[in-house]
């Protein structure tokens, strides 16, 4: 707007008195303006808050209607069962949270609440956390009125200590459990898949009368303990007197090692995964190879095996050759080193062997052991402590056939002489880089590096472009169509923007960054606020 004090606008310039008057004359007229504008504007907007409230009434009684022909009204209720059943976690048991299936289908509505009351499936999966004695009353009542739902569909059942249990010297363990584990008895002939790790070995004792034939679809069984609390000696088996352990359907167990494994009465032969825990801060009698050969000569049909190594065996006893033609997966935590885990894959034949898990991080190996390399390996996931990377560079070369590779930890470059001292080394993921006809894991599709340091994103952009945008269908090396990166490290660039291209293309990139540990910086403001020392 036009003013004869233009110039005088936006200035420190003081004005005269008479300016003072004139300016006074001149606002008159246009704060009336301002006064009558606001009027209108609210006006305006009394006239807009009603039109708004008719709106939304008019919308509320719309959708109100529209719902009641909604699809989903109208949806049969064996479909509505069959849409519930599907939102059942797949990969453990319901857990009793109104933030979980099934009680969380229980909160949309009056009519899908009693659907999902009444629908079998939904209570036939159960995670128990055993929680102080005080609330194992009412966590039996609650297990007692889920389980009720159940009808006569086969059980999955977990059932684990809290870690808020009392010490076991403040508590009797057997009375606190005896009611929980009673109730659970009395559906045994439903038990189809079952994890049990209450405080102590003694919690079992409600179980101890049954026979095998009280488990007749029995087929998965994983069972340990928090302690040894209730264990009469190392030398038998706290197991031995659970008859749940020679089920006639039994094919998948997890147990806990801590004795004797030759008088174990499992159903070996017919086992297809077993996994052996054998960890010595909680078993006084670790597991070792020769244990290892020992069990394995009895399954000959195992498809998926894990143990945790634990002890070093006897050097001067033999070992036996085992052959395993069925097993695919095999997971390995080995605390003893290379040396052991050599020794016993020298005696193993594995003709089927595609997937390996091993993990040696208690102490630095430095050299892989060799004889884990299969050659029909086609998923390997190594978590080893100060493996040397020219080490694991020679082993890689012996798997052509490698889809799938998982390092936890940088490799480290050799030591120099002298020294113990071994540091990462930032180029290893450039070995992988494909600059000849017979490039490093021609196949590899999938990659996930965790906690490593030393990686630079510049190796990082290099060796996804050499796998993606530089590779054709036809090439000797394989598309990578995965790759995910947990750097123990800020970000130096942004990678997902320069790979856009590449993820268009269908590339599924996962990049994590953890920022060091961060320390006060200086400040000349630090303690300048006086305080009492008391």
């Amino acid at each position: 707007m036009d003013s004869p004090f233009r110039s005088l606008l936006h200035t420190n310039t003081v004005p005269s008195d008479a300016d003072c008057d004139r300016i006074r004359t001149l606002l008159h007229r246009s704060r009336k303006q301002v006064e009558d504008l606001s009027r209108k504007i609210h006006d305006m907007g009394r006239q807009l808050d009603d039109l708004t409230r008719q709106r939304d009434d008019l919308t509320q009684y719309i959708d109100a209607h529209f719902a009641l022909v909604s699809p989903a009204r109208r949806l049969p209720q064996d479909i509505i069962r069959a849409i519930f059943v599907a939102c059942m976690p797949s990969t453990r048991n319901a857990v009793m949270s109104p933030d979980d299936s099934p009680l969380l289908l229980c909160q949309i509505c009056s009519a899908w609440r009693q659907l999902a009351l009444t629908t079998p499936q939904l209570w036939a999966s159960l995670h128990i956390v055993v929680p102080s004695p005080s609330k194992i009353n009412q966590l039996t009542q609650t297990v007692g009125s889920w389980l009720s739902r159940s009808g006569i569909v086969p059980l999955s059942i977990s059932m684990v200590t809290s870690s808020s249990y009392p010490t076991f010297d403040d508590i009797n363990i057997d009375h606190d459990l005896t009611e929980l584990l009673s109730l659970l008895a009395d559906m045994t002939s439903r038990w189809h898949r079952i994890r049990m790790i209450p405080p102590a070995f003694s919690s079992f004792k409600p179980l101890s009368h049954l026979s095998a034939a009280d488990f007749p679809i029995l087929k998965t069984l994983s069972i340990g303990s928090s302690s040894l609390f209730g264990v009469a000696s190392v030398e038998s088996s706290p197991w031995q007197s659970l008859s749940l352990l020679t089920a006639p359907n039994l094919r998948s167990v997890s147990i806990s090692s801590g004795y004797d494994f030759a008088h174990l009465q499992l159903p070996w032969t017919q086992l297809t995964h077993l996994s052996i825990d054998g960890t010595p801060y909680v078993w006084p009698r670790p597991f070792n190879i020769q244990d290892a050969i020992t069990v394995m000569q009895r399954c000959l049909n195992l498809r998926t095996c894990g143990f945790i190594l634990a002890e070093t065996a006897d050097p001067s006893v033999p070992l036996a050759p085992v052959c395993l033609p069925y097993l695919w997966h095999l997971s390995l935590v080995d605390d003893m080193g290379d040396l052991e885990a050599d020794r016993l894959f020298t005696k193993l034949s594995l003709p089927n062997l595609r997937s390996l898990k091993y993990t040696c991080v208690s102490i630095p190996i430095f050299h892989t052991p060799r004889h884990i390399f299969l050659p029909s390996l086609e998923r390997l996931s190594l978590n080893v402590s100060g493996l040397e990377s020219s080490h694991l560079i020679e082993s890689l070369r012996l798997l052509p056939l490698l889809i799938d590779l998982e390092l936890v930890r940088d490799p480290v470059l050799a030591s120099a002489p002298g020294t113990t001292m071994s540091l990462p080394d930032p180029d290893f993921l450039a070995r992988l880089i494909p600059h000849s006809t017979s490039p490093l894991c021609p196949n590899l599709r999938r990659l996930h590096l965790s906690h490593f340091r030393a990686l630079s994103d510049e190796t990082i952009l290099a060796f996804i472009r050499a796998r993606t945008t530089s590779v054709s269908d036809a090439g000797p090396v394989a598309r990578l169509e995965r790759i995910v990166v947990q750097l123990a490290r800020e970000s130096t660039s942004n990678l997902a923007a320069a790979l856009e291209e590449v993820i268009a293309g269908g590339l599924q990139l996962s990049l994590e960054y953890s920022s060091p540990p961060s320390f006060q910086k200086y400040s000349p403001w630090e303690n300048a606020e006086e305080k009492d020392l008391v």
